[in-house]
């Protein structure tokens, strides 16, 4: 399965916050895609807040939230992003599960008599 990430970013008009909207799949491979995004946000934010909203996404990989954080996404001291704001997580309490892993449940259909 093609695991394909897609990002909708929202920047309020004061300049200050930019939410992004991650849907499709978060995994350790494609994580770090978000990485340049968040840099622009902050060189283009007055204050920068960036918050990234991963509750819409199809399915996250435990690795790939790992590994955003290992990168610095979510905590106070962003030396890896090397500009000073805020960049916060926003993650849903049951992960999502690929699709392609999830159970597929064959012969249930019912038939119109």
């Amino acid at each position: 399965m093609s695991h394909k990430l897609r990002v909708t970013i929202n920047i309020d008009l004061d300049l200050r916050q930019a939410r992004m909207e991650v849907n499709g799949c978060l995994t350790e491979e494609n994580c770090q895609a978000l990485l340049p995004i968040i840099r622009r946000c902050f060189r283009i934010l007055r204050d920068p807040r960036v918050v990234i909203d991963t509750s819409k996404a199809q399915h996250i990989d435990t690795e790939g939230l790992d590994a955003l954080r290992r990168l610095g996404v979510g905590q106070v001291d962003h030396t890896a992003f090397d500009l000073p704001g805020s960049c916060s997580l926003v993650v849903p309490d049951d992960l999502p599960v690929c699709p392609a892993r999830a159970p597929r449940f064959h012969g249930s259909h019912q038939y119109a008599s």
